[in-house]
């Protein structure tokens, strides 16, 4: 049998006479910027339309913001990001479910202490039918009082599992450490709070809060972006309110503090949370390099015992 000799990587990279030269660097070409319209609709909705022509699809996302500081907000929230796609007076979820399908596409909502999202996909054919299916849930939606008891028995369910994790307990012991009583520290309402959550609340959190001025509505896909544009306009035309959409009050800056404990019974490991003050993605810093400023940081530990391990 022959034997194989390989050069390493260093060998490769020198000759007799010395290193390699390495080859002159080419030209950079710029890069293919996509096909789009950004603009504003009549009812305040910002509409973002890209081309994209890889795949026969259109993927669309739309950002409410949806921030509140009522004590039953966040659990009000969840019950409504849970049951807006139960149904309408045209259609209930199995309609919604079946029209959507019929186009292959998907829609969802969920929410956070900043927004509620709504996201899906279609083949690009079937744009009409996603967007009337979103019209009808926003300006629509009838939460009917069986859709909202069987989501809120759900949501009590994940909630007290979710609540024995170690992970998702250190989370909010970190968002409170940051944040304390900011609306943006509470990222799950607690389980007995859904239970003080009534269809005729979440019907007028709906109302109140589900808006379409300072709202945000992507559409990537193999669409025509003016054309885009206009379905959604046309598709949306009946969503409209003088008000705007609430934002989230401004964060607190962040204090330097102590290390922070938090005792659980049973527990066997550790979970450990260090927070920084940073940036904004918007800070134009951001495109520079950046260094010689301190940050602001927190330790915190979730830990069995009662003493600092």
């Amino acid at each position: 049998m022959t034997s194989v000799s390989y050069r390493t990587a260093e060998q490769i990279g020198h000759t007799e006479k010395g290193p390699r030269p390495l080859p002159a660097l080419g030209t950079q070409t710029a890069a293919a910027q996509p096909s789009l319209v950004d603009t504003v609709l009549p009812n305040g909705l910002r509409v973002i339309a890209v081309r994209k022509e890889s795949v026969p699809m259109v993927e669309l996302r739309l950002r409410i913001p949806f921030a509140g500081t009522e004590r039953l907000h966040a659990a009000r929230a969840e019950v409504l990001a849970n049951t807006l796609l139960t149904g309408t007076e045209r259609r209930d979820r199995t309609q919604f479910d079946t029209d959507l399908a019929a186009v292959g596409a998907d829609l969802s909502s969920a929410v956070d202490p900043e927004r509620i999202s709504i996201g899906g996909s279609a083949l690009a054919s079937g744009l009409d039918v996603l967007l009337d299916v979103l019209a009808d849930a926003l300006t629509g939606a009838v939460y009917r009082d069986d859709e909202v008891a069987r989501e809120s028995e759900r949501l009590v369910e994940r909630i007290t599992m979710a609540r024995s994790q170690p992970s998702v307990i250190a989370r909010e012991a970190l968002q409170t450490h940051r944040y304390g009583d900011h609306p943006f520290a509470k990222e799950m309402p607690e389980a007995a709070e859904i239970g003080e959550v009534s269809p005729e609340q979440v019907r007028a959190l709906h109302k109140a809060s589900v808006l379409p001025r300072g709202s945000l509505l992507v559409l990537v896909g193999d669409v025509d972006p003016d054309a885009a544009v206009a379905a959604v306009g046309a598709a949306l035309s009946g969503w409209e309110s003088d008000g705007s959409a609430m934002e989230l009050p401004k964060l607190p800056v962040l204090t330097p503090g102590d290390v922070h404990l938090v005792h659980r019974a049973g527990a066997v490991q550790s979970q450990i949370r260090l927070s920084a003050q940073t940036l904004p993605r918007t800070d134009p810093g951001l495109c520079r390099v950046a260094g010689g400023q301190p940050g602001v940081r927190r330790l915190l530990l979730l830990a069995p015992g009662g003493e600092h391990p």
